[in-house]
């Protein structure tokens, strides 16, 4: 007798099992994408966007640096930046390494605001991250002769680069 429940009990276990579906998450909020990092801009009229980034503190100074992994990088100096808006004081470079080991950099001065522009437009202690904007035109510092003399930076962005802690 007790073999004819047998069949019975199976069946009850396979309805129990495939009768149980996914629970549905469709009406649970989606969590929002984390925030990615970039840094860019537009060198000479050719695009620009940085694989690494970094900061670095000393001194009450705060460097941003950027680099394409293909020998060109962007650097950023300012005072250590506690909020929002134009920063007047600092520098900004563009350096670029040459296949032959060889380098040449062009700099601005943030102090000539009628070429050269860094604008913080966010700035969070909490999560120690900074987002911001700049342009400048940059002088050759040094480098080849053959060179230009200097250089456009524009449509510069970074955003969520990490500060140190």
């Amino acid at each position: 007798m007790k073999l004819k429940r047998l069949p019975f009990a199976w069946l009850a276990v396979l309805c129990f099992l495939f009768s149980c579906s996914k629970d549905d998450d469709s009406d649970k909020p989606k969590p929002e994408p984390a925030a990615q990092t970039t840094f860019k801009a537009t060198i000479a009229g050719a695009s620009w966007q940085a694989k690494n980034q970094n900061t670095a503190a000393s001194g009450g100074l705060l460097g941003i640096y950027g680099d394409d992994g293909a020998g060109k990088q962007i650097t950023i100096s300012m005072n250590t930046p506690t909020k929002t808006g134009a920063y007047t004081s600092g520098s900004l470079s563009y350096e670029l390494t040459h296949a032959g080991g060889s380098s040449s950099r062009w700099t601005g001065l943030l102090s000539d605001s009628t070429k050269n522009q860094l604008n913080i437009t966010s700035y969070d202690a909490a999560t120690k991250k900074i987002s911001g904007t700049f342009r400048f035109t940059g002088l050759r510092v040094f480098g080849a002769s053959t060179e230009p003399d200097s250089i456009m930076v524009t449509n510069g962005t970074f955003t969520d680069i990490k500060l140190p802690q």
